[in-house]
């Protein structure tokens, strides 16, 4: 599997990481969580997260070989089966 993201996302993908580890803290600074969408925040921070981390495996690294290539392949089908499937599945359960 190639890579489907240009380099500079790899670097973006743990802004987003970050954005999504510290967005909850600056949105309870400024008052925005209440006990109504306390869950809607936690779940939009943990949706932030996932999405940096496959913008992270996705990414092109700048030498790449094929064992990285091999090594990308089983982590992407992993990811996609258990953050997919299973952790997002349940968060929707838990939204609804």
């Amino acid at each position: 599997m190639k890579a489907l993201l240009p380099v500079f996302c790899r670097p973006l993908g743990y802004f987003v990481i970050a954005l999504g580890v510290f967005m909850p803290f600056l949105m309870v600074l400024m008052g925005r969580v209440t006990d109504g969408n306390l869950l809607f925040y936690k779940e939009c921070s943990k949706l932030l997260m996932m999405m940096g981390a496959l913008m992270i495996i996705f990414a092109l690294h700048k030498n790449e070989s094929a064992e990285t290539e091999k090594v990308r392949n089983t982590a992407v089908r992993n990811a996609m089966f258990l953050t997919v499937l299973y952790i997002f599945g349940g968060m929707l359960f838990r939204v609804w």
